[in-house]
């Protein structure tokens, strides 16, 4: 497995948190939908991808924490809210929803108190920071590197 960094664009590295968000996710192969709404709850960004061997798919709400202001427990809690609501309506989607999970998404660590943290862990919301986010997106890349090779192989082997 090759060791090399990713260099971003530099659209994307002067892009504000929103846009590379969605840049990212699809980077990865996600359909990125903003500011989708679930009854009277609103998520930034809605993503979700289709599953490579069957027509399920995974979702993921996800809310964009602005500026140094602290995120609290009550928005932790809205997007259970808001997940728990989301699983409801995506099941009656002509597609099958395998995963529906909420992600938090802010410029750093101390964005987060230490309730919103608690409350992230008890119901299973992901807290993710840009560099997290990043560090998911090289490890998916290098796993597409990985396959491509094997793949490779496998056609040489074949055409043998």
């Amino acid at each position: 497995m090759t060791n090399k960094k990713i260099k971003y664009p530099d659209s994307f590295n002067k892009a504000p948190l929103e846009k590379k968000v969605e840049m990212i996710f699809e980077w990865m192969g996600y359909d990125v939908e903003w500011n989708r709404c679930f009854q009277s709850y609103q998520v930034d960004i809605f993503v979700k991808k289709k599953d490579d061997l069957c027509d399920d798919f995974e979702y993921w709400l996800c809310i964009i924490c602005h500026g140094d202001s602290k995120l609290e427990m009550d928005v932790v809690s809205t997007l259970v809210k808001t997940r728990t609501i989301a699983r409801e309506e995506l099941k009656t989607s002509k597609y099958d929803c395998v995963d529906c999970q909420g992600m938090i998404i802010s410029e750093n660590e101390s964005s987060f108190s230490r309730e919103a943290i608690l409350e992230a862990n008890l119901h299973n919301i992901e807290l993710m920071t840009l560099k997290k986010l990043l560090d998911a997106h090289e490890r998916f890349m290098k796993e597409k590197e990985r396959l491509i090779r094997h793949i490779e192989s496998l056609e040489k082997e074949y055409k043998k």
